[in-house]
């Protein structure tokens, strides 16, 4: 296979590199994926919830806080705050 690949980069003048990247810029790349599952586990609480039913408001607030917690135990700080920010919104602290 090697050497398949040696001829096909010598035919086509190809002369293989190696990738140079950040280590900074493979981290960044994780948190923002991370971040991104977060506001998907949100999106998808929203949808099966009624937020305008005041019980389903407070079981989504509930599971919100569970989801919260969890992500604070695994020092997922980050994705705790996000979730917190928005179990304020709907408390209806419009602020944060």
């Amino acid at each position: 296979r090697r050497a398949m690949q040696t001829q096909y980069n010598k035919e086509h003048g190809i002369t293989p590199q190696t990738i140079h990247k950040k280590v900074q810029d493979i981290l960044e790349r994780h948190r923002e994926e991370k971040i991104e599952a977060s506001q998907d586990e949100l999106a998808l609480l929203k949808r099966t919830h009624n937020i305008f039913v005041p019980e389903q408001r407070k079981a989504m607030i509930r599971e919100m806080e569970k989801l919260m917690f969890e992500h604070a135990k695994n020092l997922e700080f980050e994705q705790a705050a996000l979730i917190r920010d928005e179990i304020a919104k709907l408390k209806g602290n419009r602020d944060v």
